[in-house]
């Protein structure tokens, strides 16, 4: 068998051949590569559209609620103002106009107040939301948020009666019963001796 001999000709030719055909692989190695990148860019936009939005064969959802305003948070208590204005440590105010009587000059009525002031008030006159409504003697008759009181400068006596006394009780009748039987002792006692005089006689004759 002989052998093939190869020209240099022939050795161009395959040279051309063998160039073209490497090409060709490059070209087609850099398509595949182009077409794999937008396959691969192509399918999580493909999927996310489909998550989004809806199918043309699935019905038209509701539209959404409009969802409510949030509430306006509560306004936070003024804590400070109200230590101003009224002192939360100070003990409460006591009750009662909290005067007494103190003496009495003419138509003026003097009273002891709160704190050891001294308060001057004419009959008629008010102070203090205490009105002087009458003044006899030394007693005097105010008012205080509509109610009537009297006040005494002295106590009255145990045997004096006055508005604030205790009345006396009434008198109680004895029964016949509790009556002391001494009426018997009063009666003559010689009724009895007439009686034996005529057996006395009697015996003598």
């Amino acid at each position: 068998m002989a052998r093939l001999k190869l020209t240099d000709r022939h050795r161009r030719y395959l040279a051309v051949a063998v160039a073209v055909v490497a090409g060709l692989m490059a070209v087609d190695v850099v398509f595949q590569i182009v077409r794999h990148a937008q396959w691969r860019a192509f399918i999580p936009a493909v999927s996310e559209a489909a998550t989004t939005q809806p199918s043309a064969t699935q019905p038209a959802t509701q539209a959404a609620e409009p969802t409510p305003a949030p509430a306006a948070p509560p306004k936070p208590i003024e804590i400070a103002a109200a230590i101003k204005a009224r002192n939360i440590f100070a003990a409460p105010p006591e009750k009662g106009h909290g005067m007494s009587l103190c003496g009495v000059l003419g138509n003026v009525a003097l009273f002891n107040a709160r704190g050891g002031a001294v308060v001057a008030i004419e009959a008629g006159q008010s102070a203090n939301g205490v009105t002087v409504k009458s003044i006899d003697g030394y007693e005097v008759v105010i008012e205080y948020e509509g109610k009537p009181e009297t006040l005494r400068l002295f106590p009255p006596s145990p045997g004096q009666d006055g508005p604030g006394a205790p009345p006396a009780p009434p008198p109680t009748a004895t029964s016949p019963a509790t009556q002391p039987a001494t009426q018997p002792t009063n009666q003559p006692t010689s009724a009895p001796a007439a009686e034996t005089q005529p057996a006395q006689t009697e015996q003598r004759k």
